[in-house]
């Protein structure tokens, strides 16, 4: 099963492979996971991209469990439904908040 801890991994190495890439969504996002596993990382991408494992300042913070997180990067949870079920809430930037589609494809390993 994959963890928080591997998702974190993987972004990490595709921000490494294709920094450029990364910069291009210019803004960092926070995610605070609940639940099994639960965590607080960051996601810079801006001139230095890069992966925070802790608490920072960001321009847009996302809160939800870490089951529905894990879900929504591999494909098995849609961020709309969980939008509005309650089940992933946004702080800050929502412009940042609406890249979320892609930056949980560069996260995940399906291609």
């Amino acid at each position: 099963m994959t963890t928080i801890q591997d998702l974190m991994e993987r972004a990490s190495t595709m921000i490494t492979q294709n920094p450029d890439q990364a910069r291009e969504f210019n803004g960092v996002y926070k995610f605070v996971l609940a639940g099994t596993d639960a965590r607080t990382f960051i996601v810079d991408l801006t001139d230095n991209p890069r992966v925070i494992d802790g608490d920072g300042a960001a321009q847009c913070t996302i809160h939800m469990e870490t089951t529905d997180f894990i879900d929504l990067v591999e494909g098995r949870a849609d961020r709309r439904a969980l939008f509005f079920m309650g089940k992933l809430t946004v702080q800050g930037d929502w412009g940042l908040a609406m890249k979320l589609k892609s930056l949980d494809e560069m996260m995940s390993d399906r291609r």
